[in-house]
């Protein structure tokens, strides 16, 4: 495998440090909000927990542009293709820091209201109810909380 930077080796600096595990979670979601960027790389799954909980710290998120993390993310960052790695961590790099800090706390804010535990247990609530509902043995697509937002 590739390193990270091996794919942004133009832009690997001061500015760029690939810290690996860290294993306390005060330690880890303090840098998560303290970094200029967390980069989420997850490409397959559905809504990632660990993007949740980098959108909770308060990250600046530059995410993988996939359509799970898009309907996550859902404008509280930015996205990136990985040939376009580089580019993109620069582009967060210059950007502006009242930018920055509104990203920041639109992710807060999204992650507060649409993926606390609360807002999920309900979510799957309003759909279980919906299909407890709806005829036996029928294929079906229900919205769910999410899809109802965008």
């Amino acid at each position: 495998t590739r390193s990270l930077c091996d794919w942004s080796s133009d832009v690997c600096s001061s500015d760029l440090r690939v810290i690996g595990h860290v294993a306390d979670r005060s330690e880890f979601f303090s840098l998560l909000g303290s970094a200029r960027a967390y980069i989420h790389g997850h490409s397959v799954g559905g809504m990632n927990p660990s993007l949740v909980e980098a959108m909770h710290a308060g990250a600046r998120v530059a995410a993988l542009d996939t359509a799970f993390n898009r309907e996550t993310i859902s404008g509280t960052g930015s996205f990136f293709e990985v040939a376009l790695l580089a580019e993109a961590l620069q582009a967060v790099l210059d950007e502006p820091a009242p930018e920055s800090e509104r990203l920041r706390a639109a992710a807060r804010c999204r992650a507060a209201e649409e993926f606390s535990t609360p807002a999920v247990v309900g979510a799957y609530e309003s759909l279980l109810l919906a299909a407890a509902a709806a005829p036996a043995r029928r294929l079906m697509a229900l919205p769910t909380h999410w899809s109802e937002r965008r």
